[in-house]
């Protein structure tokens, strides 16, 4: 089984879209765990009319403490031998779970990643990311760290399945109050695995709003990629991560996040 998190505020646009794609999957051995993290509009209204439209889902309501909170919650849940966190205003390709869960069972992965495209309308083109790696090999953790440190891969959540053992033997937990919250905890799970494989073909579409969070140009989010990125350079000097340590830490020279973030700085 599968378990699926969802953490959800004020998306009724698109909330819609996100859980028809996950009915229409192929595979069908899955759980379904929303949290809706203080919505002010339908957005859990219409969440609760695909109650009985799914076999297994659990619909948790907390006031708004932001999406690292929703997501720490539903996983005390999760009874899945896989979790997949999904973002509530994307959807995915018909067999996208199925493709990773035979991949995951093949090579007895501890993560599997897939491609995706950046979405932005039906209108207009949208950007394929994929990696080039053989999909008949399994990676180590340091081969995939090496690519993280090199911007080669990214530590976002959505295009990932997690073996559950893994996240919670290694007590899985994002930060509140953060909006880049999930690249250092990645970077600490793929430390931890032993076998990564990857599916060279794009499966989640992930919508680009220019009103989501991550989209806003802002003091706080570059100081947020700052702590990311601080958090990651301790944890692996803390973890003597040595073959690590040869690959791509330029970023050692960018300001401390409570230094002041210099205008010429993109955020992305």
């Amino acid at each position: 089984m599968v378990s699926i998190i969802i953490p959800v505020y004020n998306v009724e646009e698109y909330i819609e879209e996100c859980l028809k794609s996950i009915l229409a999957q192929t595979y069908k051995d899955i759980e379904l765990l929303i949290v809706d993290d203080g919505s002010t509009d339908n957005s859990l209204g219409l969440i609760r009319e695909y109650e009985n439209k799914f076999k297994k889902i659990r619909i948790f309501t907390q006031q708004n403490k932001g999406v690292s909170e929703a997501r720490n919650l539903a996983l005390n849940y999760v009874s899945g031998e896989f979790v997949l966190y999904i973002d509530p205003d994307d959807f995915l390709e018909p067999n996208m779970i199925e493709k990773m869960v035979n991949k995951a069972e093949k090579y007895n992965s501890d993560i599997t990643i897939c491609g995706y495209y950046l979405y932005y309308s039906k209108d207009n083109a949208n950007k394929i990311f994929t990696y080039g790696i053989n999909e008949n090999k399994t990676l180590s953790s340091l081969e995939v760290i090496d690519m993280m440190l090199n911007y080669k891969l990214q530590g976002q959540l959505w295009n990932k399945l997690f073996k559950k053992d893994l996240l919670i033997n290694n007590n899985f937990k994002f930060e509140p109050g953060r909006y880049i919250q999930d690249i250092f905890p990645v970077f600490k799970m793929v430390l931890k695995s032993s076998n990564i494989t990857f599916i060279d073909e794009p499966l989640y579409y992930y919508r680009q709003r220019m009103s989501s969070t991550v989209n806003k140009k802002s003091k706080k989010l570059a100081e947020d990629y700052f702590h990311a990125m601080y958090s990651i350079m301790n944890y692996v000097k803390e973890e003597n991560i040595k073959a690590a340590l040869n690959y791509g830490l330029l970023v050692i020279n960018v300001p401390k996040p409570n230094q002041e973030i210099k205008k010429s700085i993109k955020i992305n």
